[in-house]
């Protein structure tokens, strides 16, 4: 264990490696609910996720705690509004769609649908935020964290990664059209990423992120799960051609040009991040309110600092108090 905390970046990249290559071997629960075996796969994989948090010496990342996660709401509000946009967008589309031409219908077990929904977001954004904000970009910043530009290369690269992870491996023939589709998605993703990062650099807060990251999910997945079967199987690259790649091109581009106003946001926050910083495999890592969430808040004083003078202090000023400033006289026609 000495080994792993004394080569951090090494050892953090190869856990995230081997934590993405689980994500495809784990066991799957086919008997059960696309959504709830979705979920159980995550329980899986955020459970050992968190063990080779662990082992890197993060121990302090994963204690619950709600400090900072106001704080990261805020911060990283951004992707839950978009997600909240087009989420009521898709349902007053597949409502429209119900009435004219009875293609779509509400789900029977909606209800359960969505509970089963957020089982599923809950615990993507657990491990997803492990996997990436956590083992790789705090494993970055263990190396390249003294310095701001060292802070930024790492919210940019593992921001990348992010986008990545989200259409590899390819299976089957790529062609233009899929390889457009992987392009965009991975930019888009990494939009996202990226705020989250900076949203992570600046409140310390894991779970705050996990929580953005679980919340901009399930706001996307309510009106499939309201209206359909809630299977949700489909990936984010069509292999099929025609018009279904088309469509989900023209989607990508549309969403990039959504978040785009991430990257105002997440560049401020690297700005005003402090260094040096890092990352979480070190003890000084703690969760943190941003300074405009504690506005109108008296500030507070360092642990086992008093507010109080020191007694010497306190004395002379009691014994020998500072005389207040007189207000000079001058003779008549002096000038002023």
């Amino acid at each position: 264990m000495r080994h792993i905390r004394r080569h951090v970046l090494p050892w953090s990249v190869a856990f995230f490696v081997l934590g993405f290559l689980l994500l495809y071997v784990i066991p799957s629960f086919s008997q059960l609910p696309y959504l709830v075996d979705g979920g159980l796969q995550r329980v899986i994989l955020t459970a050992v996720t968190f063990a080779m948090i662990w082992l890197l010496g993060g121990a302090s990342v994963l204690r619950p705690s709600l400090v900072g996660v106001r704080s990261a709401l805020r911060e990283a509000s951004y992707p839950m509004v978009v997600s909240l946009v087009l989420g009521a967008i898709n349902l007053a589309v597949d409502a429209g769609i119900i009435f004219a031409y009875g293609d779509a219908y509400l789900s029977p077990t909606w209800l359960l649908n969505i509970l089963e929904a957020l089982f599923l977001c809950v615990f993507v954004g657990l491990f997803e935020e492990g996997l990436v904000r956590v083992l790789l970009f705090c494993g970055i910043l263990s190396r390249g964290g003294g310095s701001r530009n060292g802070m930024v290369v790492a919210a940019f690269v593992s921001s990348i990664v992010f986008g990545a992870i989200h259409v590899l491996p390819v299976r089957g023939a790529v062609d233009d059209l899929v390889l457009v589709q992987m392009l965009l998605k991975t930019v888009q993703a990494a939009l996202i990423g990226l705020l989250l990062a900076s949203t992570f650099l600046r409140t310390h807060s894991y779970y705050g992120v996990a929580l953005v990251h679980c919340l901009a999910d399930f706001l996307l997945f309510v009106p499939e799960v309201i209206l359909g079967s809630g299977d949700m199987s489909g990936g984010y690259v069509s292999q099929a051609g025609g018009i279904e790649a088309i469509v989900l091109i023209v989607s990508y581009v549309f969403a990039v040009v959504l978040y785009m106003p991430a990257v105002v946001k997440s560049m401020r926050l690297l700005d005003e991040a402090l260094v040096p910083d890092h990352g979480c495999f070190v003890e000084s890592w703690v969760p943190r309110e941003t300074v405009s969430t504690m506005r109108g808040a008296s500030p507070r004083p360092p642990e086992g600092l008093s507010v109080a003078p020191a007694p010497f202090v306190a004395n002379q000023l009691a014994t020998n108090p500072v005389p207040h400033r007189q207000t000079p006289t001058y003779p008549p026609g002096w000038p002023r």
